[in-house]
């Protein structure tokens, strides 16, 4: 009997046990519940939803929210700007008091078109002025499919919303399902050039900053980041390359390995350009390095070496963990409005090249990826690659047994030579192979590491 009491007695535990597991992970769901209201329109109404169309642009259509799916219909006069058409949410100050600053957020929709490839663009942010939290554009299909965005709250205030923006065709346009939620951060790691489909590449703003990716300005087909400063933002206004908590892994310098490189495009020569690295669970272990814009409206790629820091600031120590990066676009200066664009953050000197707009250059007449020089090498060696028109190119070095082990090049680049710079600090001696892919062009080399 006494044994039959005490097994009951254990039962009932191991039961609110469970119970109380399932309260709190009920509890922990709540605090993830979406931010959005109304966002699967089951009201069968836009409660919550405004619209805009441009008419002093001829602009007009109907939206109506049918079986729980927001219909944008019967648009006409499109096809100037995108921002021409909007269905959009203005957070409340219950929804805005529910965003924690400093998380990452996931935003999400359903959507679908009447024709394929109708584009859609995302915009998390204010309006007045325009600051954009998050903006990224979607093409999307005739079937509907769900579209995600990551978000690193690093501001919010009264006028943020989220808006879907139509104005660049006149196809209808189907959204359901809209939700913002409490997420992890992407994690990744240099070279950062924006180009992979797989990695949501969120940017952590500081000091009154506004960053998003977006297209090239100069090159449609290459994805880059923007950042504003407004005239509201800090002198020490940045922007942290990931999401606050750092790289998924730490940046390898070592006393022969001590650089790393941006391409910048600056609207105004003479900017001052400041690298920050640091470890992220110490923010007193940190080195600090800048450079100077030499050319307006250019794409300039900066070389940033943590033994040359900036007067003043502490110097490296190579024993220290440095896994997190920040580059600040006019260091010094208060915020003027002006816009800045920024890519292919890289491990190494980075990239230089003579392309058929500088300098009078001859157009090569055909893809080459020629020797690295020198080699055998230790630990870093160049790459010149040719080009004979702008294309997307990708170049990569493997290891004998087909892994990659670090991608040097990755998005498009204009017709003209260029040269790459490659560090195999952190690899083993022996042989690598290194592939360049340009359209259906595919060329390799070998080069030799010697320690």
């Amino acid at each position: 009997m006494k044994r039959a009491l005490q097994s009951i007695l254990q039962f009932k535990s191991v039961f609110f046990f469970l119970v109380g597991a399932l309260t709190l992970a009920g509890t922990t769901a709540s605090a993830q519940e979406n931010i959005i209201a109304n966002g699967d329109f089951s009201t069968g109404d836009l409660t919550s939803w405004a619209t805009y169309f441009a008419d002093f642009a001829g602009v007009s259509g109907t939206v109506s929210a049918e079986d729980s799916v927001a219909s944008i219909t019967g648009i006409t006069g499109a096809g100037q700007e995108v921002w021409h058409v909007q269905l959009y949410q203005d957070l409340t100050s219950d929804q805005l008091a529910s965003l924690e600053l400093d998380s990452t957020y996931l935003i999400s929709f359903d959507a679908r078109a009447g024709t394929e490839g109708r584009s859609l663009r995302m915009f998390f942010g204010e309006s007045e002025p325009t600051v954009v939290i998050r903006e990224k554009t979607f093409s999307l299909t005739t079937e509907m499919a769900t579209y995600t965005a990551k978000v690193a709250l690093s501001s919010k205030n009264a006028g943020t919303k989220l808006a879907f923006e139509m104005g660049l065709s006149n196809d209808d346009v189907f959204i359901d399902n809209v939700s913002i939620t409490k997420t992890e951060p992407e994690v990744f790691t240099l070279p950062v050039t924006f180009e992979s489909a797989d990695l949501d590449y969120a940017l952590t703003d500081f000091g009154g900053n506004s960053s998003s990716v977006v297209a090239d300005p100069t090159d449609a087909t290459n994805t880059v980041a923007q950042t504003v400063k407004p005239a509201t933002a800090q002198v020490w206004a940045g922007t942290t390359i990931g999401p606050a908590s750092g790289f998924a892994t730490a940046i390898p310098f070592t006393a022969s390995a001590t650089k790393m490189s941006a391409r910048v495009w600056s609207p105004i020569a003479g900017a001052t350009i400041l690298m920050k690295v640091e470890d992220s669970n110490d923010a007193n272990i940190y080195v600090e390095m800048d450079a100077t814009i030499t050319e307006a409206e250019t794409w300039e790629t900066l070389v940033f070496d943590v033994t040359q820091q900036r007067e003043g600031t502490a110097a490296v120590n190579f024993d220290n963990t440095y896994d997190k990066a920040s580059i600040f676009l006019d260091y010094g200066n208060q915020g003027t409005a002006h816009t800045f664009y920024w890519d292919d953050v890289v491990f190494g000197e980075g990239e230089t090249s003579t392309s058929t707009e500088q300098d009078g250059a001859t157009i090569p007449s055909e893809y080459a990826l020629n020797q690295n020089y020198p080699n055998p090498f230790n630990p870093s060696t160049t790459i010149e690659f040719s080009m004979p028109q702008a294309n997307f190119v990708t170049l990569e070095v493997y290891n004998m047994v087909g892994q990659k082990v670090a991608t040097l090049v990755e998005g498009t680049r204009q017709a003209g030579v260029h040269t790459v710079s490659f560090d195999a600090s952190t690899l083993s001696s022996g042989t690598y192979l290194y592939r360049m892919q340009a359209g259906d062009q595919m060329l390799m080399q070998k080069m030799t590491l010697i320690k």
